[in-house]
């Protein structure tokens, strides 16, 4: 496309503002460094006739490329509005060309600047917009009847005077970017502060409670551990007790099948005692009809005697002598009958005594047996029970060195979180 030139415009140049008052020694370097002079800002309100005209039309231009970003239209419809901004950019436009920047100048683009940063606006389309500005207004003026002398002072103006514009708002962006950087930094920061500190109180309260709750836990079961020593030492001593016990049963156990055996012994021995009474009463009977006989064989002498006379009186002599032989025996007879009858009955007697006798033995062997099966499972028991208690023991002894070392551990916790807080208050 080419340019088409617009009918030249001579201006007076008498009368040309062109001042320069900055107090601020940052502010004067940044102007020397682009060279802009009070000369340039002199051809800058010189341009003032040449573009006044132009600046709403380079606003609108300015505003109808913004206006195809919808990031940036966000942005004004939500902090302002294209009229307010158009308005507020013709103001801020119209300034260059008076030829003054001054303190006051540089703090009114430093507050745009700050509201840029405000609502968002990123430094990649504040350039941009800047540029599509400055490429406008150079072609404003390339289309001017100007001078190439004039025209290339004008565009070398106003190249500067919005390269320093940038450099003020360009400089806030990163005046707050910085600051806003140490801002979150310093949130940063005291959240970790704060976050640490909490982390070391809770470090430092576990801490503390779980060294008294060691400590508490290594006194239990140091106590536990004497309990279980007392413990095994009394199933030991039970299991004495208890052998002491079997050997007792043992014994009873043996003396009562010694009485029974002797029992068995007499009883038989009774028998035999039994069976001797029956012969010696059948030897009686035997003896009593032996001495009826006789007593009837002198009774009939007697009489045989008595016949004879003279004759047979010494015969009759010897007949009453055998008569009473016979007497007597049956009288002895007859009294070992009834000796025999009662010793017959003692034997009884000592029978039913010997089976009550044999009776209680075989429950006591029975109760024995038992007590002693008894007192041997007991044994077996305390045995099993006295080495879980050693295994018990054991155990006990490995959790008191666990909890020892857990103790300890505590206390390192303890030591490196007083260490952080130290190091958290430094911070």
């Amino acid at each position: 496309m080419f340019l088409t030139k617009r009918k030249k415009v001579e201006h007076p140049v008498d009368n040309l503002v062109g001042i320069l008052t900055v107090t601020e020694k940052e502010s004067l370097r940044q102007l020397q460094l682009i060279k802009l002079t009070k000369e340039v800002l002199q051809s800058l309100n010189e341009m003032k006739l040449t573009l006044e005209d132009y600046i709403p039309q380079a606003v609108s231009h300015f505003y109808d490329s913004i206006m195809e970003n919808p990031q940036l239209v966000e942005i004004i419809s939500t902090y302002s509005s294209r009229v307010r901004l158009e308005k507020t950019l013709r103001s801020h436009i119209a300034e260059w060309f008076n030829g003054i920047i001054d303190d006051d100048y540089i703090i009114r683009r430093k507050q745009i600047a700050k509201m840029h940063v405000h609502i968002g606006l990123e430094t990649k389309w504040y350039l941009a917009a800047c540029h599509n500005l400055h490429n406008s207004f150079i072609q404003e003026i390339l289309l001017k009847d100007l001078p190439k002398q004039k025209e290339r002072i004008f565009i070398d103006a106003i190249s500067k005077i919005i390269s320093y514009e940038q450099q003020l708002v360009v400089e806030e962006f990163d005046r707050y970017a910085a600051e806003k950087s140490r801002e979150e930094q310093e949130e940063i920061r005291e959240k970790i502060k704060e976050t640490l500190g909490s982390i070391v109180s809770v470090l430092e309260y576990q801490s503390s409670d779980t060294s008294i709750s060691v400590e508490e836990l290594i006194g239990t079961t140091n106590t536990l551990k004497v309990d279980v020593k007392n413990g095994i030492e009394t199933s030991m001593e039970t299991i004495r007790t208890a052998e002491k016990g079997k050997q007792t049963i043992d014994t009873l156990t043996n003396n009562t099948k010694e009485i029974f055996d002797k029992t068995s012994s007499m009883s038989k021995m009774i028998d035999k005692l039994n069976q001797s009474s029956t012969e010696i009463l059948n030897v009686v009977k035997i003896v009593k009809d032996i001495a009826n006989k006789t007593n009837l064989l002198a009774l009939n002498s007697a009489i045989e005697a008595a016949r004879a006379g003279e004759y047979g009186k010494g015969f009759a002599v010897v007949a009453e002598e055998v008569r009473k032989l016979a007497e007597q025996t049956k009288s002895s007879v007859e009294q070992i009958d009834i000796l025999v009858g009662e010793s017959n009955e003692a034997q009884r007697t000592v029978v039913d005594a010997i089976q009550v006798i044999q009776q209680l033995a075989n429950l006591g062997l029975t109760e024995s047996n038992l007590t002693a099966q008894a007192f041997s499972n007991i044994s077996l028991m305390i045995q099993e029970v006295a080495a879980e208690s050693k295994v018990v023991g054991t155990e006990i002894n490995s959790l008191t060195t666990a909890v020892e070392s857990i103790g300890n551990a505590s206390l390192e916790i303890l030591d490196s979180a007083k260490l952080l807080d130290n190091t958290i208050k430094q911070i």
